[in-house]
């Protein structure tokens, strides 16, 4: 807050800008209260949104900029304040963490009851290692406030979409829409929004529906600013075209990686990368792949990218039988013994694979082992029936 308020008034004093410029960025329509702001060392804005456009303002829309400032005035906000939890709604949303911890402490600590109680539900955030697990302390925590009581419920909509609950997802996220309007604060409620957007957006993927996932991507795309949010619903629009179009899915998933490599944060399994390889697989253009063979963090996609490569079904044997299989969950053991199956042409392995992807509820990718099973002469009634 001090440094905002120093940075403001250095530009004040230096004639950069104008009270008046300010406050009408800020949305004020005098100056009056953000003369306050200004003259009160303990004085807050009264919504984060107000900071973001100031510094919008004064420095052409830069993204950079704008999460440095926030990043600075969460080690002085006061965790009492409304604006404490908008600035822990910044912070998580970003994924600026260490800065989301230390507030996430602060609030925890403090005595305004809405804000312990937003920091007791937002610690579930990032505990991804077993959802089960996660799932029954979420539904254990009571809370209160119109926006922990959707953020709770978006958390559990989480955990049920890796979990492969569709129906579950589903009913979530119409329980979360139902309670959305009742949200006075708008900076919430539309961050919350860009959040189960770019949540059903994957959800819409996996149950195959790719039309709707490219419709809820690019709304997101539309709505963010953030780069990195770009770029990951990009990746899943290029997925969505995996069976409908080569050309138009290498073009969304380059965009994604042109984006990542921008910013310099390719994802940090390379996601992208197993996504390049697996859309080049599919469409028999392993080729194109074989430029960033050593980027692609899939043993699976490596492997089928690999052997057609080389052309020989020992290649891929030694990048697969030192994987821990037992480490692997249910998605990952889905492509695993569709890349045996497929490469062996073993019917028994493709069958596992399938069988694997509908525990998960995924009726997307669940096609690609049905499809190399319809190539090698199954019953197409029985695959009919497998796809259902």
């Amino acid at each position: 807050m001090k440094d905002f308020k120093r940075l403001l008034s250095l530009k004040l004093e230096t004639g950069q800008v104008t009270m008046s410029e300010i406050a009408r960025a800020a949305g004020y329509k005098n100056i009056t209260p953000l003369s306050k702001y200004l003259n009160d060392e303990k004085r807050e804005f009264d919504c984060i949104t107000r900071i973001i456009k100031i510094s919008n303002y004064l420095f052409s829309n830069d993204l950079t900029k704008e999460k440095s400032i926030i990043e600075a005035y969460s080690e002085t906000v006061d965790p009492n304040k409304e604006i404490s939890r908008q600035t822990l709604e910044y912070l998580s949303y970003h994924s600026l963490i260490s800065y989301r911890n230390s507030l996430l402490e602060k609030m925890y600590s403090c005595n305004n009851k809405e804000s312990k109680e937003m920091a007791t539900i937002y610690k579930y955030e990032k505990l991804w290692d077993n959802t089960c697990d996660k799932l029954e302390m979420i539904e254990d925590e009571c809370v209160k406030s119109d926006n922990n009581i959707i953020y709770k419920k978006y958390l559990r909509m989480c955990c049920f979409y890796l979990e492969g609950h569709s129906s579950m997802v589903e009913y979530m996220h119409r329980r979360i829409v139902a309670n959305l309007n009742r949200l006075g604060d708008s900076y919430i409620k539309e961050s919350y929004q860009l959040r189960i957007f770019k949540l059903l957006a994957a959800f819409k993927l996996g149950i195959n529906k790719p039309e709707e996932c490219e419709e809820m991507a690019l709304f997101v795309i539309g709505k963010s600013r953030d780069r990195n949010t770009a770029a990951s619903m990009y990746q899943l629009i290029g997925m969505s075209y995996l069976y409908r179009d080569y050309a138009k899915g290498r073009l969304y998933l380059e965009k994604a990686h042109d984006i990542f490599h921008e910013i310099e944060e390719v994802n940090g399994d390379n996601s992208i990368y197993n996504s390049l390889s697996l859309h080049d697989h599919y469409w028999g253009k392993e080729e194109n792949s074989e430029r960033f063979m050593d980027r692609i963090s899939s043993c699976s996609n490596k492997a089928l990218i690999t052997s057609s490569a080389i052309g020989n079904i020992a290649s891929y044997t030694s990048l697969m039988q030192n994987t821990d299989k037992a480490s692997m969950n249910n998605r990952d053991l889905a492509f695993y013994y569709y890349s045996l199956g497929y490469l062996s042409d073993d019917e028994e392995l493709l069958w596992k694979s399938i069988k694997l992807f509908k525990s998960i509820d995924d009726s997307y990718y669940v096609k690609l082992p049905i499809a190399k099973l319809d190539i090698m002469g199954t019953c197409k009634q029985t695959l009919e029936v497998a796809s259902l």
